[in-house]
């Protein structure tokens, strides 16, 4: 992973300014810290191929709860630890989708970077080239930026940056709270 990482940096430029939805006043910029923020928005459906060329498809309603993380290069270095420590509580239980914010790449590159995570990326990557998913989520750049979802497409909980403790416990304690009230409702209908 880290060989994928120090290839990308060559390769993929960040965009410097922030997405709407992410305006930071001066004391949260000075704060600096992860955040976990509450939301009450739609996530957009979207579309991109992984590192294999097999098209995804992420659309409302959905069969699962979904634990989105969209990263560019320089968040990159957070997603592990925030997959690791979901998979590990949830594993099946939940929808887990990863993109890469690869917009600037040159078209001509584009293959060597896909190459790149065909090696050094075990599990399906969503590639965004033109970074469409990046910017309509309003991700932060230089952090890896989590979404929960719920089946109808509300984003219950986002949050940025690093996989500390209370950052996880926060998406977990709402991963938990949907994952029951599915469970419930769904014994409900029985």
């Amino acid at each position: 992973m880290a060989r994928l990482l120090v290839l990308l940096a060559c390769f993929v430029p960040v965009p410097v300014a922030n997405g709407p939805g992410w305006a930071a006043s001066a004391q949260e910029e000075a704060d600096a810290g992860n955040r976990v923020y509450a939301s009450v928005e739609k996530a957009p459906p979207f579309q991109l191929t992984d590192q294999h060329k097999e098209a995804h498809r992420i659309a409302f309603p959905a069969g699962k709860v979904l634990f989105l993380i969209i990263a560019d290069r320089k968040g990159s270095d957070e997603v592990e630890e925030w997959i690791e420590a979901v998979y590990k509580r949830y594993k099946d239980r939940i929808g887990i989708e990863g993109v890469a914010n690869l917009d600037g790449v040159p078209k001509p590159l584009r293959g060597v970077v896909r190459g790149l995570f065909k090696r050094g990326v075990d599990h399906p990557v969503l590639l965004d080239w033109d970074g469409t998913v990046f910017k309509n989520y309003g991700c932060k750049s230089g952090a890896a930026n989590v979404f929960v979802v719920e089946r109808d497409g509300t984003i219950a909980t986002r949050a940025y940056g690093a996989a500390t403790e209370a950052n996880i416990d926060n998406i977990a304690s709402t991963l938990d709270g949907l994952l029951h009230a599915s469970e419930d409702g769904a014994s409900d209908a029985k």
